[in-house]
């Protein structure tokens, strides 16, 4: 039943890869791994961004070996959010049982929200994989401390090197890493036991950080795009981890509060889920939220859906032990799972057409319209509004055209470099484009009063005016 769950996940998550064009950030990704070194990399793409090295030194090394297509700097994604199926499933036997851990692993193979994730070029999908690894080595690490079973070389080399991984890809891996130490010298102090141990364990990724600490501090700053998180902000978080679904939502709140109560009420009636490894999950659930919010109340705001995908394998999990808690019979389990299982594929294929309506912004579509629409024997000025220009030429090159964004403009102020361009070139034909920004009104206004605007085509979170 595994191998066939792999097998459907796998093909969920390779299909259609290269359907839809690169995304804002995924040309992010693309740009600070592009230059001729790692050493570039970290210092001019890295060092200016707001996450950790190890994510765009990865795809340096993808875009050497395999090239920069859209299907390439998405395979990394792709395996990791395979990878983590089986993962999850050995991670829910452990914590709960083989059935739970079946079922877990089943709900996010079918999940939109994962599905997502592990076809966009981010490190997300690689974060959520090593969250769940570092978590199972953590488990491992308190089972052995609580029977008094000696935990060899492979627990302590797994959990320093995932941990090493986990703070240089994400901050928010830094943060699950320094909850789970946290945790383990707890339990050491109150074992009594395996302390040099534990302290070995927990100090090698303290001390493997040390070098980017300066750099981190640079990155992270008082500033941020992000907004204060309200109720709403949390609503909706717990909407799209639940696949953009109010019903599977109600389902989670339902289901979540109902087998927690009578399973605790019970006293742990359910023999087969120890109350222990039950918080262990509610911990991972909550505990990433709660600091989340805090950060952001108190010092920037950090709380986001993305941030928070540390968690998102710890809501299958709960959600699983609940469906097992309620229904003890096995016939009726699979019956309730495998509706879930239909319902998430409804919602991935029907609601959310995931693989036939766009979702990614189209800077793909706005080069290829100027490519084919175009006309090369006229003089031609190209301006874009977005984050970086070079956005929109990746997809000029990939045309294998000579065409390229002269310069880029976004507010009013900018109408000024635009028209001393405009004055000194004189071209025929003038094309503004825009993806992911869209441009102040009074810039587009001011072109108009230099030009005679001839259409505009609008994409999704993207568009292109053409001026004669």
């Amino acid at each position: 039943m595994l191998t066939l769950v792999i097998l459907v996940g796998s093909i969920l998550r390779i299909a259609c890869l290269d359907r839809e064009s690169l995304w804002n950030d995924e040309l992010s990704s693309w740009y600070r791994s592009s230059f001729s070194s790692i050493t570039e990399v970290v210092t001019l793409g890295v060092i200016p961004d707001v996450h950790p090295p190890s994510y765009q030194i990865l795809l340096y090394f993808v875009e050497q070996s395999i090239g920069d297509s859209e299907s390439a700097l998405r395979l990394p994604s792709v395996i990791a959010g395979i990878l983590t199926i089986p993962m999850i499933f050995l991670l829910g036997r452990k914590l709960l049982s083989d059935s739970a851990g079946l079922l877990a692993s089943t709900l996010l193979a079918a999940a939109p929200i994962h599905i997502w994730f592990s076809q966009e070029a981010r490190s997300y999908s690689i974060l959520i994989l090593l969250v769940v690894i570092s978590v199972y080595f953590l488990t491992e690490t308190l089972e052995k401390l609580k029977t008094g079973k000696r935990f060899g070389k492979s627990t302590i080399t797994g959990f320093i090197t995932v941990g090493i991984l986990l703070e240089y890809t994400h901050y928010f891996g830094l943060l699950i890493l320094a909850i789970e130490i946290a945790i383990l010298l707890l339990s050491s102090l109150v074992v009594g036991r395996e302390k040099l141990k534990i302290l070995v364990m927990c100090l090698i990724p303290v001390l493997a950080f040390l070098p980017w600490i300066p750099y981190a501090a640079a990155q992270t700053g008082t500033e941020s795009h992000i907004t204060v998180p309200t109720i709403k902000t949390i609503a909706v978080l717990f909407f799209l981890y639940m696949s953009w679904s109010k019903v599977m939502l109600v389902l989670l709140c339902l289901s979540v509060s109902a087998g927690l109560l009578i399973y605790f009420r019970k006293g742990g009636g359910y023999s087969s889920f120890t109350p222990g490894n039950l918080i262990i999950i509610l911990l991972w659930l909550f505990i990433p939220l709660a600091l989340s919010l805090l950060l952001s109340f108190l010092l920037i705001p950090v709380f986001t859906i993305r941030n928070m995908m540390v968690a998102l394998p710890a809501i299958f999990l709960i959600l699983s032990a609940s469906i097992h808690i309620l229904f003890p019979s096995g016939w009726l389990r699979y019956t309730i799972g495998a509706g879930l299982c239909c319902y998430l594929l409804f919602s991935l294929f029907i609601v959310r057409k995931h693989y036939s309506v766009p979702h990614k912004q189209q800077f793909r579509e706005v080069a290829e319209y100027v490519v084919n629409n175009c006309d090369r024997s006229n003089e031609i000025l190209i301006a874009a509004s977005t984050w970086n220009i070079a956005y929109f030429n990746y997809y000029f090159n990939k045309t294998s055209s000579d065409i390229s964004v002269d310069l880029g403009a976004s507010e009013a102020t900018d109408f000024a470099v635009i028209r001393t361009l405009l004055t000194s070139r004189k071209p025929d034909e003038f094309w503004f484009l825009w993806g992911h920004i869209e441009p102040d009104s009074v810039l587009i206004d001011s072109i108009s009063g230099l030009f005679m605007e001839v259409e505009y085509q609008q994409f999704y979170d993207a568009g292109v005016w053409l001026f004669y």
